[in-house]
């Protein structure tokens, strides 16, 4: 069962909504309303974000350029009103010989043959949404769905798996051919809910139809399953995306009352404390 992610503003790791903080740096996470007083709208993909966001929340963008993004202007030097040339202090001087050396350890350092090289990085890299990463191999799961198309779980666990690769647009269309088999099974037509979200949040052209067909999929998972509680959470995520902060408040209360012990019930509780809806 999958639960919508967006950005670290401070790292831009990948955090699910509700918790309290990025799991990478611990910077405290907030999800903020497109209608949330103090947001800032991603110029890439429109999503609202906290006004201090380096990082947009949907698309992974830097958020503004220039003095708009918090840079400070560039101090022009003072110019001399007396009209004669003035030669380099010795302060720059000798700037200038340090810099050149610095120039030529790293240079040595960098060739084939020098003193040392440059560690490879132990980071791995974020796969922002929509974005596939080249190492997916997915050739196994399309072969077992293919030879035998009536195998509900082959189409189920090819549909996880685009799910959680990015492939949204794939995914949605999996689990619509596994639903039409097993038209019961909530979990599934939530994460299909959801695959529709993440679109929304990157394709601003279609976001309204996106929207609807999110909250349509996960209103019936909801309507024959009323005590799913991800369905319920979920529903609160996409619509105080939307601005409905109204209709936010209602289901994120729904799925903290269904079971306030759990995991997925703390974080619906967090996120009624975090927002004044």
């Amino acid at each position: 069962m999958a639960v919508p992610k967006i950005l670290c503003g401070k790292c831009g790791g990948r955090v699910e909504v509700g918790q309290a903080s990025c799991p990478r740096c611990g910077e405290p996470v907030e999800m903020v309303s497109s209608g949330a007083a103090g947001s800032v709208r991603c110029p890439v993909c429109g999503v609202s974000n906290s006004s201090g966001s380096a990082v947009c929340s949907g698309c992974g963008a830097r958020m503004g350029t220039g003095a708009a993004a918090g840079r400070r202007p560039r101090k022009e030097r003072a110019r001399r009103t007396d009209g004669k040339a003035r030669g380099l202090e010795p302060w720059q001087i000798g700037s200038i010989v340090a810099v050149a050396a610095l120039l030529v350890l790293l240079i040595y350092f960098q060739l084939p043959g020098g003193g040392g090289s440059t560690p490879p990085s132990t980071q791995a890299p974020q796969t922002m949404p929509g974005m596939v990463p080249q190492h997916v191999d997915l050739g196994p799961l399309q072969a077992a769905v293919a030879t035998n198309p009536g195998d509900s779980q082959a189409l189920l666990r090819l549909a996880n798996a685009q799910h959680d690769h990015g492939m949204f647009l794939e995914a949605v269309a999996t689990y619509g051919r596994y639903l039409a088999l097993r038209p019961d099974d909530p979990d599934a037509r939530v994460d299909m809910g959801i695959c529709y979200f993440e679109q929304a949040r990157s394709d601003t052209n279609r976001a309204p139809a996106l929207f609807a067909a999110a909250l349509k999929e996960m209103r019936t998972a909801l309507d024959r399953n009323p005590a799913h509680q991800p369905a319920a959470f979920n529903l609160g995520v996409v619509t105080l995306a939307m601005g409905n902060l109204e209709e936010s408040r209602t289901w994120f209360g729904k799925a903290a009352a269904l079971d306030k012990s759990s995991e997925l019930g703390k974080r619906a509780q967090r996120m009624l404390e975090q927002h004044s809806f």
